[in-house]
């Protein structure tokens, strides 16, 4: 464990649509590794997304893609298998909505203890 670990511990925090849009889009365009996703990896960042945010990447998935001159479905594909398995979608239960993305795992923390971190 590094300096930097013991100092700040693992950093969590809410993903929205932009971030995970964003990343994606630049990792298409860059060729390069995300760095969002290797923090996630390593353990050094946890991040959840609201529902909200979750059905936000199905509505603007195909601008973000046209404004970073990517092709969409490649990004929708980046996003399912490298994003969404590792950001857990915080969902409340209602009623049904479609995003055009698979259902979202459930998170498997209770809301209560989100706030005790």
């Amino acid at each position: 464990m590094g300096v930097a670990d013991q100092a700040f511990g693992t950093e969590v925090f809410v993903a929205d649509a932009d971030v995970v849009l964003g990343d994606a889009c630049d990792v298409l365009a860059s060729g390069r590794r995300s760095e969002l996703l290797r923090a996630l990896d390593a353990g050094t960042a946890i991040a959840f997304m609201s529902e909200h945010a979750f059905r936000e990447l199905g509505w603007m998935s195909a601008k973000s893609a046209r404004g970073h001159r990517v092709d969409h479905d490649t990004l929708r594909a980046l996003i399912i298998e490298g994003y969404l398995p590792r950001i857990p979608v915080v969902v409340i239960p209602g009623p049904a909505r479609t995003t055009g993305f698979p259902t979202p795992p459930m998170c498997p923390i209770p809301t209560t203890s989100l706030m005790s971190r």
